[in-house]
């Protein structure tokens, strides 16, 4: 077993996998040996959360799991080690220090590593702890994620309850290294003061008209506090309609039980909400919200935040059993869920079932007359016998359904003429004409049709006077029922039904006043409100509407997120375009036959997508537009050839510009049948085919093209123009890696020119070609000149970007380099650094852009001597970058170059030499033929295998390297002469040999 897969493995206990096989188990199967330091050693492979670092950070799980297996050296051993935890007081680096010598200890690294270097594994040990540690690791601090720890000890309190009982004699000592671990976390941000829910602004409010269920609701909190399993949840689980939620709303809100939880935090976790939920929770808690966050980043930081308190966390509308199975929480938090996910469905190992009945009579009939007293007999307070009759067909008919029961009562308040008799015939009537329409996306069981039915009946007896009183809401009731059931934004209602906005509000307050919706006034990130049905009430409108009128609401939404998701490159705008994203993702399914409109969304949905780094989201939509187009338009169209372009252009950022080049090939010579002469369309897709084909190494083939592209543009557009100025970027560009920095010069020079006629004050292009012409002047070896220029763009980029954007990082990565350049590279690390963080804020976790930003980072560290840090950089660039593209990609290649050359710098050529090849084997596969990359990567190898003396395997790479330079770059290019001097110094060796 390597050095790297065993701390690899070691540190992976700080995820959590699961208790696995008991210490006692392993030191069972390890006769021989250091016993402590092999438990440490393996205690990440077999143990739970943290086991690793709680064995190492204390020796408790081998020191105290049983007298009989210790010794008194062993004790004093623990004792020493508790001391040296105490001391730590949270710093990472020396728990990393304690962490090395008992690696290095171990007979278990000894018998399995043999020749294993000291300065080798400390190198890993701290690697691997501090990316385990970095992520949740405040700005500027170093301490040891608290949180990870205090999960590790609550999930494993049993145990070690149990261990203290064995273990008398440290009992006292373990307790004081415990509390550090559950202590220490007092340094992060948690909850602000005085906040101790999040229900306002998840919507969630008292139900005044909730009934009964007295029994059930002690039930949850008896489970809920007297459960000793810490991660395991407990989940409402029913058919849909039944009341589960009421249920949980009752019990958040049941002052009997006010003091139960020191906060409650109520979460969305229906399938595409679960995402926005936290979000907005987090929001609440002072979160800095990062772009690209996933629900399991998210839900990590909640719970981190949540520390030692009591808390309660409410998952309401989980749709699938892996989001029980994944919300696992330390010992004092409880997790309730509501589900449709039938008892028999939910392993006892993942979540305890509280099965929720039907109401039964006494409760249905409570919530039925609650507002109608006229109906009771004045004396007894009982039902008046003249309506006897007809409220027990009437609970016959709803069979104890409470979604249904729910709506018979909103009836019966809001129209007080309604005898229960009439409500009776109407409801069976309604059941009857219910069963003629097919209900959609209900449960296939008997059981949820019928309720189905039921709720569909009791919608009808509502939906006449609300339509009297507010025409507009069976229009917006029919638009919310084409998308997610969850937090729809109003505005989007809107936009969908061409509705005023303050005539839709009344009408979605009078639906809400009739329970048939939920309403979240003043919520969302546009803060004009949020709208929420239930499942079954969706499917009871769509099925009150024939095929062409359905249709048309659909259509209206589909347009309605056609306006949402324009302009995605706009950093500003992604918000509001993450909030409709579950909503778009609903309507494209319910989509049926192809249509512009939906091809248009399908676009801009996966343009959405590609822009937040989901690359590989995006490319199945792009295609399905394709598909679409291609069977909607007959021949050649312009919405085929521009679908080309965008499914071409998500595969080259994909890394697989060898697939993107027949696309653009394909529209370019649609294009040309289409429009006689001179296009837009046309010297766009120029400019495309010519930046693949750039891409892919063939520059002298691009330049032609991209010629052609600006001729073209400026026959089209006479003078000054946006496509224009696009195209000598462009052109200038080419000539650059050609080696023909001064031919790029003056056209860089122009595009700016034209650009600061184009468009007064600051602005973007203006900005970008500011950064062009600084980065030409710098090839040219004018830093100097490169220097203001840059630092102009970056101020322009400032003030037309108020907060973090992509542009103002790529504006402080191109000034920290030309400072490097200029030997300053003490001045650009911390504008490295301050890209990096704003990119890791913009996008979150994993993203093309943060990878970039820890490879230039590493690269001014190494710079600056340090080279340790900049290998621990480029590891975690090149880890993120074959996360994100799976198989080839010239970036993981680019920085399989990097990374071998750091080491080769720190004297581990032998390391290098892999990662050499890897590159120059992945850099033939992405470019046919001759391409400087090739070049550069056959160089690097022959440089390598020099300082590895073997001098002679050197010099056919060398000589490879020397004539694909001379067959793709100019004579005199910078490369080139490189590539030659290298060559002519290995032969001037060998021959003095």
């Amino acid at each position: 077993m390597s050095t790297r897969l065993l701390i690899g493995n070691l540190v992976s206990g700080l995820a959590g996998e699961g208790l696995g096989q008991t210490i006692e188990d392993f030191c069972d199967a390890c006769a021989s040996g250091d016993k402590v330091a092999i438990a440490t050693i393996l205690g990440g492979l077999t143990g739970g959360p943290l086991l690793a670092v709680g064995l190492l950070a204390g020796g408790v799980g081998l020191q105290l799991w049983g007298e009989r297996r210790l010794r008194q050296q062993q004790r004093e051993q623990f004792a020493d080690l508790a001391e040296q935890v105490r001391a730590c007081k949270g710093d990472t680096q020396q728990l990393i220090g304690l962490l090395t010598p008992i690696a290095e200890r171990s007979a278990f690294v000894q018998a399995r590593l043999p020749g294993y270097e000291k300065a080798e594994l400390a190198q890993w040990v701290a690697k691997e702890v501090k990316k385990a540690l970095g992520p949740a690791l405040p700005e500027g601090e170093d301490p040891i994620d608290w949180d990870v720890l205090r999960i590790y000890v609550e999930s494993n309190k049993a145990i070690l309850d149990e261990l203290r009982a064995i273990a008398t004699e440290t009992r006292d000592n373990t307790a004081e290294v415990l509390d550090i671990l559950k202590t220490g976390r007092a340094r992060l941000p948690g909850i602000p003061e005085g906040v101790q829910n999040n229900l306002a602004l998840a919507g969630i409010r008292p139900n005044a008209d909730f009934e009964g269920r007295r029994d059930l609701i002690e039930r949850v909190h008896e489970v809920l506090t007297t459960s000793g399993t810490a991660a395991l949840a407990h989940a409402l689980s029913a058919e849909g309609g039944v009341g589960k939620t009421e249920i949980a709303i009752a019990y958040v809100f049941d002052a009997e039980y006010a003091n139960a939880w020191d906060g409650i935090w109520w979460l969305d976790a229906s399938t595409g909400a679960l995402d926005g939920s936290l979000a907005a929770t987090l929001d609440g808690l002072g979160y800095q919200r990062q772009k690209g966050d996933d629900a399991e980043a998210l839900r990590r930081e909640l719970i981190r935040r949540l520390g030692d308190g009591r808390h309660l966390v409410v998952l309401d509308n989980v749709d699938h059993r892996s989001t029980l199975e994944s919300f696992a929480v330390g010992a004092n938090t409880r997790v309730l869920a509501t589900t449709r996910l039938a008892p028999e469905r939910i392993p006892p190992s993942v979540a305890q079932a509280i099965p929720v009945d039907l109401l039964d009579e006494a409760e249905a009939t409570a919530v039925l007359l609650k507002h109608r007293r006229d109906l009771l007999d004045p004396e007894s307070g009982e039902i008046a016998a003249e309506h006897a009759g007809a409220i027990a067909g009437i609970l016959e008919e709803l069979d104890g359904h409470a979604l249904a029961v729910a709506l018979c009562a909103a009836a019966l308040r809001t129209d007080t003429g309604l005898s229960p008799a009439n409500l009776l015939e109407q409801l069976r009537a309604n059941e009857l004409e219910a069963k003629g329409h097919a209900l959609e996306h209900v449960e296939a069981d008997a059981t949820g049709r019928k309720y189905g039915l039921k709720v569909a009946a009791s919608l009808l007896l509502l939906l006449p006077g609300v339509e009297a009183q507010h025409p507009l809401a069976p229009k917006l009731l029919l638009a919310a029922s084409l998308v997610h059931p969850s937090k729809i934004p109003v505005s989007l209602l809107v936009a969908a039904t061409g509705a005023d906005e303050g005539e839709a509000r009344r009408a979605i307050l009078a639906l809400r006043d009739r329970s048939i919706v939920r309403f979240e006034a003043s919520a969302g990130v546009e803060g004009k409100g949020l709208v929420s049905m239930h499942r079954l009430t969706q499917s009871a409108v769509r099925g009150q509407s024939d095929d062409e009128t359905s249709g048309r609401a659909l259509a209206g939404v589909v347009g309605a997120l056609n306006g949402v998701f324009e302009e995605c490159t706009q950093v500003d705008r992604w918000p509001v375009q993450g909030e409709a994203l579950p909503h778009a993702t609903d309507a494209l399914d319910r989509l049926e036959g192809d249509g512009r409109p939906a091809s248009l969304l399908l676009n801009q949905v996966a343009f959405y997508l590609d822009a937040q780094g989901r690359a590989a989201d995006a490319e199945p939509l792009y295609e399905q537009a394709l598909d679409m187009c291609r069977r909607l338009f007959e021949g050649d169209h312009p919405d085929i050839a521009r679908s080309l372009n965008n499914l071409a252009f998500v595969r080259q950022a994909l890394g697989r510009a060898g697939e993107a080049e027949p696309l653009h090939e394909e529209a370019l010579a649609m294009q040309r049948r289409l429009f006689e002469g001179d296009h837009p369309d046309v010297a766009m897709t120029l400019n495309n085919l010519a930046g693949v084909r750039e891409t892919l190494g063939r520059a002298g083939e691009a330049e032609p093209l991209y010629e052609e592209a600006l001729a073209m543009q400026r026959r089209l557009f006479g003078g000054d123009h946006p496509d224009v100025a696009m195209s000598l970027n462009n052109l200038a560009g080419v000539r650059e890696s050609l080696g023909r920095a001064g031919e790029a010069e003056p056209l860089y020079e122009q595009a700016l020119d034209m650009r600061r006629r184009l468009f007064e004050g600051d602005h973007p292009h203006v900005a970008g070609s500011l950064n062009n012409l600084a980065f030409v002047r710098q090839a040219l070896g004018r830093a100097g000149e490169a220097a203001p220029l840059y630092e102009q763009g970056l101020a322009m980029q400032r003030r037309l970007y108020e907060s973090d954007h992509p542009r103002v990082a790529g504006g402080l990565n191109n000034l920290a380099g030309v400072r490097q350049a200029l030997g300053r590279a003490g001045e650009a690390e911390p504008l490295y650094e301050e890209a990096l963080a704003m990119q890791r804020r913009l996008f979150g976790g994993d993203h093309p852009d943060v990878a970039m930003g820890l490879n230039n980072l590493a690269f001014v560290r190494a710079a600056l001597g340090r080279a340790e840090e900049a290998d621990s950089l480029y590891q975690e660039a090149l880890d993120m970058f074959r996360l994100l593209f799976k198989g080839d990609h010239p970036h993981v290649a680019m920085v399989l170059n990097n990374l071998a050359g750091v080491r080769q710098a720190l004297g581990r050529a032998g390391e290098a030499e892999p990662l050499y090849e890897e590159a120059l084997d992945m850099r033939r596969r992405l470019f046919d033929g001759d391409h400087p990359g090739v070049a550069n990567s056959l160089n690097n190898l022959a440089i390598n295998r020099v300082k590895l003396k073997r001098w002679r395997d050197a010099v056919p790479l060398a000589e490879e390297a020397v004539d694909m330079g001379r067959r793709c770059l100019p004579a005199g290019h910078p490369w080139l002469q490189g590539l030659e001097t290298n060559l002519a110094a290995i032969r001037e060796h060998l021959d003095g040999q």
